[in-house]
């Protein structure tokens, strides 16, 4: 057991590129839009490191709060608990209370026995939280009135994707679907989402407006992350919800094309030439050579309007002029009590509040069924799926974290970056809180 703080570690590649002679055209709107710092430095930038200080020692004051709370421990005693890494082995948590004992399993086991009054060869009956759920589960004969539960989890992406993202084409027409169907009354769309595509999540958030035209509720319950395109496709909801941990924000914008001219020639090789019929035929159509001072000036141009259209929606959405919003934008990231308090969120609380408040603002009282989205894939579905050699990336994913292991996240950032396609709203960095 440890108990000793957090941190949290971004990687750079800046030197990497210079040694492979690959140059990053990098355009971004925001001072805290930190995404592409690992292609344009070799350490945080000072704004970076405010915000990451900032959001860590807000966990860090939450944990060591709840801890003190829960175990009746004093906040400055278990901040020197931590500062001296006092807990180094179980009897240090126990003789310091954090824990209430050691026990091996069989001694767990008898406790339990013991404490649900059954004879010494009686077997304890576990149940796991998977089969708990489904048992308390929402009755799905239970009242004509819907509520649709839409689980945003993954990148947005452009086009139709795989399980574990929020491809644009799936997710119309999942709320298509909802839209027309007469029974939902209320929507909870669940967010868990560092954002992407730009234009994915623009389309999204239209399926979000047009259901709300048709006077249907939308409630947003934001998870660990609904930042940058997560949070542009929440922020017109009639409440969100986010949890005191959550990530958030993230409002800017960037695009990063790598030319890749020398490194080709002085690396492998090859070299390209081109015949063009306008001055800019191949703008963006090739890496291999570098922007004109015209083309990056147009770059930037576009990604000052998607960020400017970005603060406009979120101004109609959380009723706030839109100077005010670019004052808490600028790619900065919040937990989900800073959103609070800066207007971005509504409420702290969990998905069933979320789903409550719905029922309240469609007038359901406790009269309703739960409808979850998208469907569950069929067995059979994933078994052709195998067959036709077109499973899906999560699986192909947690193969490679299996073979890797902790080197995979050496290999996940310039995965993603491959896949990127336009300009981006997406979370400034990969998160790992350690």
């Amino acid at each position: 057991m440890e108990l000793k703080g957090f941190s949290s570690e971004i990687m750079f590649y800046k030197k990497m590129l210079d040694r492979l002679e690959i140059t990053p055209e990098i355009f971004y709107v925001g001072k805290y839009k930190s995404f592409t710092e690992p292609f344009r430095f070799t350490q945080m930038s000072e704004p970076n490191r405010e915000q990451v200080s900032a959001f860590l020692n807000d966990f860090y004051q939450k944990f060591i709060r709840n801890i003190s709370h829960n175990r009746n421990i004093a906040p400055d005693s278990l901040r020197s608990i931590v500062d001296n890494l006092m807990v180094r082995t179980p009897q240090d948590a126990a003789a310091l209370k954090l824990v209430d004992g050691t026990k091996y399993y069989d001694e767990v086991e008898n406790t339990l026995r013991n404490n649900l009054g059954l004879k010494e060869d009686e077997k304890v009956k576990f149940v796991s939280i998977a089969n708990y759920a489904e048992q308390v589960g929402d009755d799905e004969d239970y009242g004509k009135d819907k509520i649709a539960v839409v689980y945003a989890f993954g990148d947005i992406i452009d086009g139709k994707g795989e399980e574990g993202s929020i491809a644009s084409k799936d997710y119309v027409k999942i709320l298509q679907k909802i839209r027309t169907d007469d029974k939902v009354k209320a929507v909870v769309l669940r967010v868990n989402s560092p954002g992407g595509s730009a234009l994915a999540s623009d389309v999204i958030l239209r399926e979000i407006d047009l259901i709300k035209d048709k006077k249907i509720p939308v409630v947003v319950s934001m998870g660990d992350v609904a930042a940058s395109g997560g949070y542009y496709i929440s922020c017109h909801a009639d409440s969100i919800y986010a949890e005191e941990n959550t990530i958030t924000g993230s409002i800017g914008v960037f695009g990063i094309l790598p030319i890749l001219d020398k490194f080709l020639d002085n690396k492998i090789g090859i070299t390209t030439d081109r015949v063009k019929t306008a001055k800019y035929s191949d703008f963006l159509n090739s890496l291999n050579r570098p922007l004109t001072d015209d083309e990056k000036l147009i770059m930037q141009q576009r990604v000052d309007k998607i960020y400017d259209d970005f603060l406009s929606q979120v101004a109609k959405g959380r009723n706030m002029h839109k100077d005010s919003v670019h004052t808490v934008a600028q790619g900065r990231v919040w937990t989900g009590t800073q959103a609070l308090q800066l207007g971005l969120v509504d409420k702290i609380g969990r998905v069933d509040e979320a789903v409550a408040c719905a029922a309240r603002m469609a007038n359901l009282g406790d009269n309703y069924r739960i409808s979850n989205y998208p469907r569950e894939e069929d067995p059979f579905e994933k078994i052709i799926k195998k067959i036709n050699g077109t499973e899906d990336e999560e699986a192909v994913r947690a193969l490679l974290q299996e073979q890797l292991g902790v080197y995979y996240q050496y290999i996940e950032p310039l995965q993603k970056l491959q896949r990127m396609q336009g300009i981006q709203m997406r979370m400034p960095y990969e998160l790992n809180i350690q």
